[in-house]
């Protein structure tokens, strides 16, 4: 435990002090690949574990252009320490048969899915 704490440590202080000007705009979607974040690898509570690490760290409707153009019109901060925008969003928003679906990571197909998956858009 001591040995990971300390690896730890030192992992913030390096990332403290080589990449002040860092910026991170983690997409999350709440999905890897065909499956919950949550049930392959907890990140819940990401924004804490960010803090933890002297990240500034900050969530924003990822969806939303207002929202996003908002949170950059502030950068760089006048605090020099790296940072991260959460942008949440959702997998397939605005195209009801692939909305939040875990299993719809990879769609195959063909030019008429592609149309009938167009048509779809914005329904929802």
């Amino acid at each position: 435990m001591e040995k990971a704490l300390r690896q730890q440590e030192e992992f913030q202080r390096y990332l403290l002090e080589s990449f002040p000007d860092l910026i991170l705009v983690i997409d999350r979607n709440r999905l890897q690949a065909n499956t919950e974040t949550e049930a392959l690898v907890p990140l819940e509570p990401l924004l804490d574990k960010l803090r933890a690490f002297g990240v500034l760290a900050s969530e924003v409707d990822g969806h939303s252009f207002e929202a996003l153009s908002g949170a950059f019109s502030g950068l760089p901060s006048a605090e020099r320490r790296p940072l991260a925008l959460v942008a949440n969003t959702v997998r397939g928003k605005e195209v009801p048969s692939l909305e939040g679906r875990a299993n719809a990571w990879f769609v195959h197909g063909s030019p008429a899915l592609h149309e009938e998956l167009r048509a779809e858009e914005g329904k929802s």
